[in-house]
């Protein structure tokens, strides 16, 4: 644990370079004290973290809402908005200190993170976060999140990984997976003849994002058997940012699943893309077949049982 002294010098400079004062065992006993850290790997680096973090500080809602389903809750979290945190969450997102500006994008305040005194920090490598100025408060990871094949299944993974609650998944997986497959089952005529285009109003002006099968919301689409529309089956990555100019993309889509606020309005940008008159005629959208989901952005397997849920009551609507 860092000393008082350290703490104070941190704050005093800002960023300042206080390290991590080295646990070691005392006594003169034959026996080996039991370790107090281990590797960690992260894509091709390797970092030392507590073998049971008590203190978890994290940066970036993915970990986060991992951490809820584990029941290991964070002693700081980041603020994007209330708007953004899923109901099942709020009530304990709402008690937990914050260290951003309560808005998405906005930066880390280190001064705050730093006085949580945490013994392990964890966000995503996505965000970029500062590094090098978070490791000198504690161990710091930084989840895969732009290279990885599944995303939301891999944090939720590597999240429990860093936190020592790696069997807590099993159970959640088997469930995910049941209801995939019954959703397969349930809905199948639908799903041969409709095919989906998944969008978020985004933050970019004159612009919104599209997802592609490697986002969070098409893996778990894709999973419960949802065919994609071309618009969004060419997404390279995760997503990508589509000019107002080309709405017209979205012709191809027999149903559009796209990102709502908590209170079911459309998040970021989207009153400005569905105020489009290219988009208001869209196949999709004339036919009524444009639903709203506040699980668009699954980090954690609640997330997706939520996503599998919105999708279900979607498909029951097609006609």
């Amino acid at each position: 644990m860092r000393s008082a002294m350290d703490r104070r010098e941190f704050l005093a400079g800002g960023l300042g370079v206080a390290g991590l004062a080295t646990l070691s065992a005392c006594g003169d006993g034959p026996a080996a004290a039991p370790p107090t850290s281990r590797d960690f790997t992260v894509g091709t680096s390797v970092v030392q973290i507590p073998v049971d973090p008590r203190r978890v500080v994290t940066v970036n809602t993915f970990p986060q809402d991992a951490m809820f389903d584990l029941g290991k809750d964070p002693v700081g979290v980041y603020d994007p908005g209330e708007q953004y945190i899923l109901a099942a969450y709020r009530d304990r997102w709402s008690a937990i200190p914050k260290i951003s500006g309560g808005s998405a994008g906005s930066a880390l305040d280190l001064e705050k993170i730093a006085q949580l005194t945490p013994d392990l920090i964890i966000g995503i490598d996505a965000q970029q976060a500062p590094l090098d100025q978070l490791s000198k408060i504690a161990p710091t990871v930084l989840l895969p999140f732009t290279s990885s094949p599944t995303i939301w299944r891999e944090l939720a993974s590597k999240t429990a990984d860093a936190v020592g609650r790696t069997g807590m998944l099993d159970p959640l997986k088997a469930k995910y997976t049941a209801r995939a497959e019954q959703i397969k089952v349930d809905r199948a005529a639908l799903l041969a003849r409709t095919r989906f285009a998944i969008l978020q109003g985004g933050l970019d002006q004159g612009a919104f994002w599209l997802y592609g099968p490697g986002s969070p919301a098409g893996a778990v689409l894709t999973d419960a058997g949802v065919q994609l529309a071309p618009s969004s089956a060419g997404v390279r990555k995760a997503n990508r940012t589509v000019s107002l100019e080309e709405i017209a993309i979205l012709r191809d889509a027999d149903a559009i699943l796209y990102y709502t606020n908590a209170d079911g309005s459309p998040a970021n940008n989207g009153p400005a893309l569905f105020a489009q008159q290219a988009f208001r005629q869209l196949p999709a959208v004339t036919a009524g077949r444009f639903f709203g989901t506040t699980n668009l952005l699954p980090g954690s397997y609640t997330g997706a049982f939520g996503l599998q849920d919105d999708l279900d009551q979607a498909l029951a609507r097609v006609h």
